[in-house]
């Protein structure tokens, strides 16, 4: 390997936080988005079969969860 080698004082790099707030910001306002779509296709009774009364909380509940998951992955990395 070349360079300098680090000693054990070193503080690692700063990397400015902003880009990866503005993103997350920028992806949950896209989920409220959604919920907002589904929410007024649900005042249309489009979904007034039994098969479509059971499809929106089932949405609801994977939208949350596929949000949750994106939070904890992006926040992780």
């Amino acid at each position: 390997m070349c360079g300098m080698r680090k000693t054990a004082g070193d503080a690692p790099p700063k990397i400015s936080r902003a880009p990866l707030y503005q993103a997350l910001l920028e992806v949950n306002l896209y989920f409220d988005h959604i919920h907002e779509h589904m929410e007024r296709l649900r005042a249309l009774a489009l979904f007034r079969s039994r098969a479509g009364r059971a499809f929106l909380p089932a949405f609801d509940d994977g939208l949350s969860e596929a949000r949750a998951w994106f939070n904890t992955e992006l926040l992780e990395a």
